[in-house]
């Protein structure tokens, strides 16, 4: 099984994501922003220096999946209206269910690499994953009430939390079952996928008029040196 920190880690941080939309006023839309550029740049280094040298090394057509897994997001975001990356398009959502739906397929198959006992994936993943959690469960929860009270977002939330770590724990069991390797290699490169389609997103997204402020650089520069730092280390 993972590990009981990851889990922690991976539920606590979408949990706390979605209180703070729910109780607290403070406007956290900078800070919202700030983590966005944060993770996506991490999560676009890790899949170059380390799930894309992986999946190519063990598959021969790892490229197949890796396509599979970016136009699979396409597709996912046309019920997530673009949540996992920051949008909050609150007029035009019309039901609950597709959106929680999509989102949590989209936290569930960022969970699966985390299941690896491949201390590779998993140490250099967490917080990059973890710290996207948060932003999307934010504006999940930003996006829900407009729909509902408080009192009946919360549920939502804390399923939503446990997406993340479901899939952390699918990924761990199919890694140990007959041919689990290659079955892992090929979700994994079904992932990469999905995390070069958010992350482009969130870099190219995150600026106005083609121009990033100082403080998204920064953000944008310290995820990918984390990243880099992962694989020293």
């Amino acid at each position: 099984m993972p590990s009981l920190f990851n889990i922690s880690i991976l539920f606590l941080f979408p949990l706390m994501g979605g209180l703070m939309a729910l109780y607290t006023r403070k406007d956290w839309k900078n800070a919202i922003k700030l983590f966005l550029a944060f993770s996506g740049a991490f999560l676009f280094a890790i899949t170059f220096l380390n799930f894309i040298p992986e999946v190519y090394h063990h598959l021969d057509n790892a490229g197949i999946w890796v396509l599979a897994g970016f136009f699979f997001q396409i597709f996912i975001e046309q019920f997530t209206k673009g949540i996992e990356h920051g949008h909050s398009h609150v007029h035009d959502i019309k039901s609950v269910v597709p959106i929680f739906i999509g989102l949590g397929i989209h936290a569930f198959l960022e969970g699966i690499p985390l299941g690896s006992q491949n201390s590779g994936i998993t140490n250099g993943l967490l917080y990059g994953v973890a710290l996207h959690e948060m932003p999307a469960a934010f504006v999940l929860a930003i996006s829900l009430k407009a729909l509902m009270p408080n009192k009946n977002i919360l549920p939502y939330i804390i399923a939503y939390a446990l997406f993340c770590p479901a899939g952390a724990t699918l990924g761990y069991y199919v890694e140990h079952i007959e041919h689990g390797d290659r079955l892992f290699m090929i979700l994994l490169a079904f992932v990469s996928g999905t995390f070069l389609h958010i992350s482009t997103t969130i870099l190219f997204e995150n600026s106005e008029e083609h121009k990033i402020s100082r403080r998204k650089l920064i953000a944008v520069l310290i995820g990918t040196a984390l990243a880099m730092l992962t694989m020293l280390i």
